[in-house]
């Protein structure tokens, strides 16, 4: 019985783990851009970065939730900076040279607060 609860442990741990970041509420308004905005219109509030992915899980999701899962990150961290904009300065899969398929997405950003 006891090996029998493990494995469903283990299961569900894989599946949680594979599941890309969430959005948090209000974070559906924070506007994704690849320009950087101007200084007369937005103010600089911060850097962030977000990784999805991974050796491990990457194996389990599809390219279109690695990359979700890493914009959704840079939108929470927008959010709870006050931010409203992100400026995604750089983004690359740091295991590229390892295999042909996306494994991780990292972003690097800059986070604004701009009047529209």
């Amino acid at each position: 019985m006891k090996i029998k609860q493990l494995y469903a442990i283990g299961i569900l741990l894989v599946v949680t783990a594979c599941a890309e970041t969430k959005l948090k509420e209000g974070a559906e308004r924070v506007l994704l851009i690849n320009i950087e905005p101007s200084e007369k219109m937005c103010e600089f509030l911060g850097q962030v970065s977000a990784s999805e992915g991974g050796m491990i899980f990457g194996e389990f999701m599809s390219n279109e939730k690695i990359k979700e899962g890493a914009y959704n990150q840079l939108k929470n961290s927008a959010l709870a900076m006050g931010g409203n904009t992100v400026y995604i300065k750089r983004s690359y899969n740091r295991l590229k040279h390892l295999t042909p398929v996306r494994l991780n997405q990292t972003n690097l950003a800059t986070v604004y607060l701009c009047a529209f």
